[in-house]
């Protein structure tokens, strides 16, 4: 004869319980253990990190942060080398003669998004027509050239053409 064991459902949902509670305390406990404290901090930096350039992407895709042509979409070296390409072609079809250009990279900086600044100098001479023309070939170039100064002095047959400025250059703008 085949003894029937008999379990009583109290017995059977305090077995449960306890083992249950048992496996939890056990994964908390492990969990714990195998968690260093300096892996939390590194984890939610790096999180934070990562939160800060999604938004920045979420901007950018979501609502044109950056409207066409307003910032190079490459990095500030490139940048730096189409602008010389661009000011010497700006400046013979303008028919003014580049006298001085510089071009200096800023640091990036969180606060404006992480863009990358490039900071422009340019003397050029020629009529004053010209000079006119060399600025309105600036104006329309991309990306955008955003005049910090800009001064056009008059001489006795010509004008000198000077411009502080900025362009702004992006990584995450690239597509």
């Amino acid at each position: 004869m085949n003894p029937v064991l008999r379990v009583k459902p109290a017995e059977t949902a305090i077995a449960c319980a306890i083992a249950l509670l048992s496996g939890v305390w056990f994964f908390a406990l492990f969990w714990v253990v195998a968690t260093p404290k300096e892996a939390s901090s590194g984890t939610s930096a790096a999180n934070r990190s990562l939160d800060r350039v999604d938004a920045i992407l979420a901007r950018q895709h979501g609502a044109a942060t950056f409207p066409p042509g307003s910032v190079c979409r490459s990095t500030a070296e490139a940048a730096m080398q189409a602008l010389r390409q661009r000011l010497a072609t700006a400046a013979r079809t303008s028919g003014v003669a580049l006298t001085s250009s510089s071009a200096t990279v800023g640091a990036a900086n969180p606060a404006t998004g992480w863009l990358t600044p490039i900071a422009v100098r340019l003397e050029a001479d020629g009529p004053y027509g010209a000079a006119l023309a060399f600025a309105g070939a600036l104006a329309k170039s991309q990306p955008n050239l955003f005049a910090d100064t800009v001064e056009i002095r008059s001489k006795a047959s010509a004008a000198a053409f000077i411009l502080d400025g900025h362009i702004y250059c992006s990584t995450y703008a690239i597509p």
